[in-house]
């Protein structure tokens, strides 16, 4: 049972994660994941990203645990990121990462890709915006 439900209006959210408002034009994007990044809106697309050279990545180290019928079953540990953001925060940039990379970062600069957008044959075309973890 469900005993509080808490309600966050943006400016909430904006303060929570030290957002203050700005443009598009003063916020600079980074794709640090495998995928061109495209926004879509109504259709519209609001911004697309190809990939950077160097791509954010979580370790793993795989252990099999059991099988069954021949079928690993495996435990995955994750370990450090590779390749992530520089340690020097700047307020101006948002880098976008894959969500197992934000939960490894735990970093207020990090964002996921967020909601998916499909055309009207129902292939994916892109996200909707952009989530923090």
């Amino acid at each position: 049972m469900l005993d509080t439900i808490i309600v966050l209006t943006s400016t909430d959210v904006a303060n929570l994660f030290e957002i203050k408002e700005q443009t598009m034009n003063e916020q600079r994007f980074v794709n640090l994941t495998p995928h061109q990044i495209t926004v879509v809106n109504e259709g519209q697309v609001l911004l697309s990203l190809p990939p950077t050279e160097e791509l954010a990545r979580v370790k793993t180290t795989d252990i099999v645990i059991k099988e069954f019928n021949s079928i690993p079953m495996y435990q995955v540990l994750f370990g450090i990121v590779e390749n992530g953001p520089p340690a020097a925060y700047d307020p101006n940039v948002l880098y976008i990462v894959s969500r197992i990379t934000a939960e490894a970062l735990q970093r207020k600069d990090c964002v996921v890709p967020h909601g998916l957008a499909r055309d009207e044959a129902g292939q994916i075309i892109g996200c909707k915006g952009f989530a923090f973890v």
